[in-house]
């Protein structure tokens, strides 16, 4: 018999292959190591809406995605998972971290006008659209020049093995 120091008995991932979402949605697809029929218990915690599958001990979905709605606000969240087995023990927790709303900056520095990209994780290709410069499907950055800027500055990101998305980049207080 072999031993791995890896093994867990449970776990999360999410439901998808990307770690972020910009619709608010998250997919988490959690694993827990059970005996058939044995009744096992979830709590589903972190930077969530509360609704009827978290903030609370449900039944554990074997095999199923849960689709969760994350609280309305932009940044880096966290989703924490907690078994219960059948006598009361409790497991560690699981977390797995996922970036809501991904956003594009426009920061002035010492008068000069940048685009920061930081805040879009798994950037594939960048098209910008408002700059003096022309930008079309260059490969992910984390910061172009744009002088003269129009009013808006439009960015579409396609991120990895994703459709493109188009948001408009927020402009930030100068330094």
């Amino acid at each position: 018999m072999t031993y791995s120091k890896d093994y867990s008995k449970g776990g999360v991932q999410f439901g998808s292959p990307l770690s972020y979402t910009d619709n608010g949605f998250v997919t988490i697809a959690p694993r827990y190591d059970t005996f058939p029929g044995e009744k096992v218990e979830i709590f589903i915690s972190g930077g969530l809406k509360e609704s009827d599958k978290t903030f609370r001990w449900i039944p554990y979905p074997e095999d199923k995605p849960l689709e969760l709605e994350a609280e309305p606000v932009k940044g880096y969240r966290f989703v924490h998972l907690r078994f219960r087995e059948p006598g009361g023990e409790e497991s560690s927790m699981y977390s797995l971290p996922f970036f809501l709303q991904p956003y594009a900056e426009m920061v002035t520095i010492s008068g000069n006008k940048t685009l920061r990209l930081n805040k879009i994780p798994d950037l594939g290709s960048v098209s910008v659209e408002g700059c003096a410069e022309t930008y079309l499907e260059i490969d992910p950055v984390t910061e172009i020049e744009c002088t003269s800027p129009s009013p808006e500055v439009w960015v579409t990101y396609s991120p990895v093995h994703q459709e493109p998305v188009r948001v408009l980049a927020k402009q930030i207080a100068p330094y």
